[in-house]
């Protein structure tokens, strides 16, 4: 709980001139990355490789989003609730793949590991995944392509 708040307090103030920080300053610093108004979920080493590492490729888990309008149409047509249930799966499925990979990754770099097993990170880098690019928060620091 302490940390919690010395996060909060830390998040709220500019690290250069010691001032608090106004909404949008606050926002700006979040959506570059900046560590210091990162929430705790997004921050270290081993988030800031798996946000890059989903940034740049594209997933199926960037087409979830889509599973929902199914689901609703799914209401009428009860076959289609097999190929939800199929789909969900393949992304579950996907999301431990990717977080063994970055795991992996963050191993070979040397990227001390943090907090959870594969299955969390996975859970984490799948969570980002699915959102649309544009939505994601801190913003992509690299392109669909680039080399992680």
């Amino acid at each position: 709980m302490r940390y919690q708040k010395e996060q909060a307090a830390r998040a709220k103030t500019n690290p250069a001139t010691g001032q608090p920080r106004s909404t949008a300053e606050t926002r700006a610093a979040m959506r570059r990355g900046d560590p210091s108004a990162l929430p705790r979920r997004d921050q270290g080493p081993e988030r800031k490789l798996a946000r890059d590492w989903v940034d740049s490729r594209r997933m199926l888990s960037n087409y979830l989003l889509l599973l929902f309008p199914l689901m609703i149409i799914s209401i009428q047509i009860p076959m289609l609730n097999f190929v939800v249930l199929a789909i969900f799966l393949a992304l579950l499925g996907e999301w431990y793949i990717t977080g063994r990979r970055i795991k992996a990754l963050a191993a070979q770099r040397g990227i001390e590991q943090t907090r959870g097993g594969p299955m969390a990170l996975g859970f984490y880098a799948g969570s980002r995944a699915y959102m649309p690019r544009r939505w994601r928060m801190p913003a992509p620091q690299v392109t669909v392509g680039d080399k992680i």
